[in-house]
C-alpha cells in the first residue's frame, strides 16, 4: 500500500493494492493524446482548396460557419481561426445535423466572402463520411490528405452542395515532456 501513497503523492490515484500488483504485467499503454501528449488546444495549420472555385477565406467562411454552432475542439479551433485571426465574419446554420465520430452537415448563407449568392448545402467532416455522402474526394488530394495525416493533423473535409471544396488541416503542440515520457516508456519495454 505505500505504492499507492507515494503514487497520491505524484498525482497519480490507484484503486487499491490489487490495482498495483497488476501493473506489472502492463506490457501496452495507450494514451488520449489530446491534452495528454499535446497541450490540448489544436490550431489550424493549414487551408487547401480542391475546387478552384473556392478561395481559402471561403472554405474558411463555410467550414467555420458551420461548425460555430459544435463544441468539438476542432470545431473550436476552426471557428477561432476565422473569427480572431481571418476577422471573417460567421452565420449560424440552419438545419444542422450532427453525425458523431463523423462530422456536421447544415445550411450555411451567403456573405460578401462567398462567391455564392444563396444559401448553400455545406458539410465538414473526415473522409468516411464524405464516402458515405457520396462525394468524391480524388486521388490527388487524397494522397494530400493522407500527407498531412503523416506529419500529425488532423484533415477535414469542407463540402459545400455535394462537392468537396478543399480540406482543413488541425494539429495540436506536444507537451515539452511528452518525447521524453515516450522514450522512457519505450526503454521500459512498453
Amino acid at each position: 500500500m505505500v505504492g499507492c501513497g507515494v503514487g497520491a503523492k505524484k498525482g497519480v490515484l490507484i484503486k487499491g493494492g490489487r490495482a498495483l500488483e497488476t501493473a506489472r504485467y502492463i506490457d501496452t499503454i495507450v494514451f488520449d493524446k489530446t491534452g495528454t501528449l499535446t497541450v490540448g488546444h489544436p490550431s489550424v495549420r493549414d487551408v487547401v482548396v480542391a475546387d478552384r472555385a473556392y478561395t481559402p477565406r471561403e472554405l474558411l467562411y463555410y467550414g467555420a460557419s458551420l461548425e460555430c454552432v459544435s463544441e468539438h475542439v476542432l470545431a473550436k479551433a476552426i471557428v477561432v481561426t476565422a473569427t480572431e485571426h481571418e476577422k471573417i465574419d460567421l452565420q449560424d446554420p440552419t438545419e444542422v445535423h450532427v453525425v458523431p465520430g463523423r462530422g456536421i452537415e447544415g445550411v450555411v448563407a451567403a456573405s460578401a466572402v462567398t462567391s455564392r449568392t444563396t444559401a448553400t448545402n455545406v458539410m465538414v467532416g473526415n473522409s468516411e463520411f464524405c464516402e458515405e455522402k457520396g462525394i468524391e474526394i480524388g486521388e490527388k488530394m487524397r494522397a494530400h490528405m493522407h500527407e498531412m495525416e503523416q506529419e500529425g493533423k488532423t484533415v477535414v473535409a469542407v463540402c459545400v452542395e455535394n462537392k468537396l471544396a478543399g480540406v482543413i488541416a488541425l494539429a495540436d503542440a506536444p507537451r515539452p515532456e511528452a518525447a521524453d515520457v515516450v522514450k522512457h516508456l519505450k526503454s521500459m519495454g512498453l
